[in-house]
């Protein structure tokens, strides 16, 4: 925002406080109106002095009313002023375009359409859209049979030793994290190259 739009909208703001100020503070004190009796008994203690005091706090109130009304409505002009004028002053923003090369691949349903909220086919480059495509469906695949694997251990044991040498059999080889402790290093080596050559 420019240094002029800024102090007219600050001189706008401070022109509505105080309009809403002196609203909240001439509401604070109003005077409560007094029933027929209490008028009337009031009346006859002090005589006629007190009607015209009356008179004068309820011409006092109605007057101060008008003026903050009146206050209101001159701030709210000058805010809907300010406000003109920034949408009028301010230039027109061009902003990027959206690339829309994917809308019609398979997957992209409404009403969220295409879906990319990191970005990372905001180029529009088809081999990289690709490759991430074929990337997300191996990730996925792992994962469903990370998952079978996890489930059909606790069923399911192959016959034979895990290590001769060490005289490990798969059924004494603990479900979850503490097989990791049971299986000897060599055996974990073996275990990533294999999934290494998988990879490839």
């Amino acid at each position: 925002m420019a240094p002029v739009m800024q102090k007219r909208a600050l001189v706008a703001l401070t022109a509505s406080a105080g309009c809403a100020t002196a609203a909240a503070g001439n509401s604070a004190f109003v005077v409560v109106p007094a029933t027929q009796t209490e008028v009337a008994a009031e009346q006859q203690l002090r005589g006629s002095s007190s009607s015209s005091a009356s008179s004068v706090s309820s011409s006092s109130t109605r007057s101060s009313s008008v003026l903050t009304t009146v206050g209101a409505a001159l701030g709210a002009a000058a805010l809907c002023a300010t406000a003109r004028r920034q949408r009028k002053d301010a230039p027109v923003a061009k902003g990027p375009t959206a690339i829309r090369a994917f809308e019609n691949e398979l997957g992209v349903q409404p009403p969220v359409g295409f879906w990319d909220p990191a970005g990372f086919t905001a180029e529009g480059n088809q081999y990289d859209f690709y490759r991430r495509r074929c990337i997300e469906l191996k990730h996925g695949r792992v994962s469903m049979l990370a998952c079978t694997g996890y489930i059909v251990q606790e069923f399911v044991r192959f016959p034979g030793f895990l290590s001769p040498s060490s005289g490990i059999k798969f059924a004494d080889v603990p479900n979850g994290l503490a097989a990791v402790e049971k299986v000897p290093a060599v055996g974990w080596f073996q275990y990533t190259v294999f999934c290494g050559i998988c990879d490839l």
